[in-house]
């Protein structure tokens, strides 16, 4: 036992004497306005740890906020998404409105076509399968059968029937309506029948000797006492040579979208 108390006893002295001489290394280190070798080696021991444990620390508490506040952060996002999806209709409203503004004066600026007055009407319903749409005047605006309706670009059909309020237009696009047509881009003009293949395509027949290429443009031929000359209705895109019946057969992009009409003109 004696052995034992002296043992710890010295050790005890050692360990007095080296907190002793580690305490002076640190006055001195600091009086000299430096870092002792003592606290530097402390410091890169712990500063990992402490790093390590800070960082799990801040997750843990990231973590558990997320779980406490994934209420108030899914009714944020979904605020988020109706806030863009009102921004992206807005767009879309904005957009289309100045498009019609565009068309609208458009339109007002279309100068006098063979002496008729222009009555201006709204699409209100569109017959894509019967190629046909029906627009907001009628009989009450002096409207009548065969008038001719268009756009600032060009043709796009011909009033079939007229009530007090409302008309029936047959559109450009019918197969079953032919119109008076020349390609005016031609001196003389060559003279011949246009009609509908389909919404996007239309069918000029012309005599095979017509002079006609891609690229010129078609109109109304004015034989007509309802329908004026010189109203645009396409340009040619390809011109076939029909041997079966010694004509041509003359393809012709209309020059109005037919399917995205909302304000036109009908000439009376």
């Amino acid at each position: 036992m004696k052995s034992s108390g002296g043992r710890d006893f010295l050790i005890l002295l050692a360990l007095c004497v080296l907190g002793g001489v580690l305490g002076r290394l640190q006055s001195n280190s600091r009086q000299n306005g430096i870092s002792d070798f003592v606290s530097a080696a402390v410091r890169s021991v712990t500063r990992p740890l402490a790093t390590g444990f800070t960082s799990a620390a801040n997750g843990a508490g990231d973590f558990f906020e997320g779980i406490f506040n994934a209420a108030e952060l899914s009714r944020k996002s979904r605020e988020l998404k109706q806030y863009q999806l009102i921004a992206s209709q807005y767009s879309e409203t904005l957009a289309r409105l100045s498009r019609e503004i565009d068309n609208i004066r458009a339109l007002q600026s279309l100068p006098p076509i063979g002496g008729r007055s222009k009555v201006y009407a709204t699409v209100i319903a569109f017959a894509p399968n019967e190629n046909r749409i029906t627009i907001s005047a009628g009989k009450a605006q002096g409207l009548r059968p065969g008038l001719a309706v268009l756009t600032a670009e060009g043709l796009v059909g011909t009033i079939q029937t007229v009530d007090h309020q409302e008309s029936q237009v047959i559109l450009i696009s019918d197969p079953n309506r032919k119109i008076g047509a020349i390609v005016i881009s031609r001196d003389p003009p060559p003279i011949g029948l246009i009609k509908g293949e389909n919404e996007a395509l239309l069918v000029l027949t012309l005599d095979s000797t017509a002079p006609v290429e891609n690229g010129d443009l078609v109109s109304t031929s004015g034989f007509s006492d309802r329908i004026p000359r010189g109203i645009p209705i396409g340009r040619v895109n390809q011109v076939y040579a029909d041997p079966t019946t010694g004509s041509k057969r003359v393809e012709v992009f209309p020059s109005v979208g037919l399917g995205n009409l909302r304000e036109v003109v009908v000439l009376k």
